[in-house]
């Protein structure tokens, strides 16, 4: 697209260069992603203490034909205890976590729910923005 006379592009780089602004950009998505990851990381929890009870339901109903709540609801909702039982213990270590004297534990739990992967891509940007601070 041609460019008018007399306006200037502000903060462009040369032709072929990123911005500066680019590390710091790409730094705060990054930080955008695992704030995420940690928000969302007990919702998943949460399915995963309850989801496998009728999944094990299902298994049993396709590989052995044997409609397990028909033959036995007494051991169903032990599964689904069990699930509810798990879930309470979850959201107790959440909570347990928050307390200010357990922050090296609530950091550590933050961490594995954000994953390696972001803290690898965070310690690239940080490499690069310190790379480039120097040149």
């Amino acid at each position: 697209m041609p460019r008018k006379a007399g306006v200037e592009r502000q903060n462009s780089p040369a032709p072929g260069r990123r911005p500066r602004s680019a590390p710091r950009l790409a730094s705060a998505g990054v930080a955008d992603l695992r704030a995420w990851r940690i928000r969302i990381a007990p919702m998943f929890g949460a399915v995963g203490c309850l989801i496998w009870v009728p999944f094990l339901l299902w298994v049993f109903e396709t590989a052995f034909g044997v409609d397990l709540y028909a033959l036995s609801p007494g051991i169903v909702y032990i599964f689904i205890a069990s699930g509810v039982g798990c879930l309470g213990l979850m959201l107790l270590l959440i909570r347990w976590a928050k307390h200010p004297c357990r922050a090296r534990l609530a950091r550590y739990l933050e961490n594995s729910a954000a994953g390696r992967s972001i803290a690898k891509a965070q310690r690239f940007l940080d490499e690069v923005s310190a790379f480039a601070r120097e040149a």
